[in-house]
C-alpha cells in the first residue's frame, strides 16, 4: 500500500468519525439546549416572583409606617424571614422590630425599628438611592384617621379590661 492511500484510508476514517459525532451531536445538543433554556426560563420565574414578594412585603410595610399596624402588614412581615433568606440585614431589622413589638407599646419606639426595616429592605432591592429615608419617614397621616386608630385602640383597651374583669369575677366566684 502506498503511502497516498494509507493517507485516503485514515482521512475516510477520520470523516466516518468526524460524521457520527455530528450524528451523534444533532441528536444530544438540542434536547440539552433546550433543558438547559428551560431551566434559564425556570431560574428566571423564580427571580421574578421573588422580586414580586418582595416588593409586596415592602409595598404593605410602607402603607402602615405612621398607623397602628394592620393585619395585612402582620402577615407581610411573617413572610420576611422566608422571602429574604438570602438578607441577613433585612432578617435582623425585622428580628429588632419583633423584640420591639414584644417589650414595648412605645409607637416611636416601634416606628423607628418599622423605619429601619423598610431601609433594610430598600437596599436589599436595591432602590435605596432613590427611596432615601427622608421618603420613609415621611408619612401622611390624616388627624381624623389618626382619631379613629386612638379610639379604636382605646375602645379595644376597654373591651379587654372588661372582660378580664368579667373572668377574674367568674374565677373568684367559683373558689
Amino acid at each position: 500500500m502506498e503511502q497516498y492511500q494509507v493517507i485516503q484510508l485514515l482521512v475516510a476514517f477520520l470523516s466516518v468519525v468526524a460524521t457520527c459525532f455530528a450524528a451523534v451531536a444533532a441528536f444530544v445538543m438540542p434536547r440539552s439546549a433546550a433543558k438547559f433554556a428551560e431551566n434559564l426560563r425556570a431560574q428566571n420565574d423564580s427571580l421574578d416572583r421573588l422580586k414580586i414578594r418582595k416588593e409586596q412585603i415592602f409595598i404593605e410595610l410602607i402603607q402602615v409606617r405612621g398607623l397602628a399596624i394592620s393585619r395585612n402588614a402582620v402577615s407581610a412581615m411573617n413572610l420576611i424571614d422566608y422571602v429574604f433568606l438570602d438578607s441577613p440585614k433585612v432578617r435582623d431589622a425585622y428580628s429588632e422590630l419583633y423584640n420591639v413589638y414584644q417589650r414595648s407599646t412605645v409607637f416611636s419606639e416601634q416606628q423607628g425599628k418599622l423605619e429601619a426595616l423598610i431601609a433594610a429592605i430598600t437596599e436589599d432591592m436595591g432602590v435605596e438611592q432613590t427611596y432615601r429615608h427622608g421618603d420613609i419617614s415621611r408619612v401622611y397621616v390624616p388627624k381624623k384617621i389618626s382619631d379613629e386608630q386612638e379610639a379604636e385602640q382605646l375602645e379595644l383597651k376597654l373591651r379587654l379590661g372588661a372582660l378580664r374583669e368579667r373572668n377574674l369575677s367568674s374565677s373568684n366566684a367559683s373558689n
